[in-house]
């Protein structure tokens, strides 16, 4: 690769690489984030935790894990109702899969509340997910 732009820079025919401006290629200003209806296999149950609040947008994760357990996942939701951080709590799960958790983390994170002026910023609380054996 060296010896190719030596070559070229002899020709006169060096070749800049533009510097991209990292801040401008986010990965979030290209993903869609407009909530998928979601087909449910297997019996989960999902349960919240945000005193004034209700769900606009909480997706039941397909069960697509083998065995069964408890997901519990801490969340913190902002005034207009967007989930911003969501994060196993360990304590309160009776499972560590990574199939059953992930799944939870990723229902939590795109999950959707009723906006609320009077509430603190970010509210903090719960989503309980209940996956059922098959």
């Amino acid at each position: 690769c060296q010896k190719l732009a030596d070559q070229r820079k002899a020709e006169g025919k060096d070749i800049t690489v533009p510097q991209l401006d990292p801040s401008k290629f986010d990965p979030r200003n290209y993903t869609d984030k407009t909530p998928k209806p979601v087909k449910v296999k297997g019996l989960t149950t999902v349960s919240y935790d945000l005193v004034g609040r209700t769900d606009v947008v909480l997706e039941v994760p397909a069960y697509m894990c083998k065995g069964q357990g408890k997901v519990v996942v801490r969340v913190a939701v902002g005034r207009t109702g967007e989930v911003t951080k969501a994060e196993l709590d360990a304590a309160r799960s009776t499972t560590t899969d990574d199939c059953m958790v992930g799944n939870a983390l990723s229902s939590a994170s795109s999950a959707r509340f009723s906006s609320s002026s009077s509430s603190p910023q970010p509210q903090r609380g719960i989503i309980t997910y209940v996956f059922l054996a098959q």
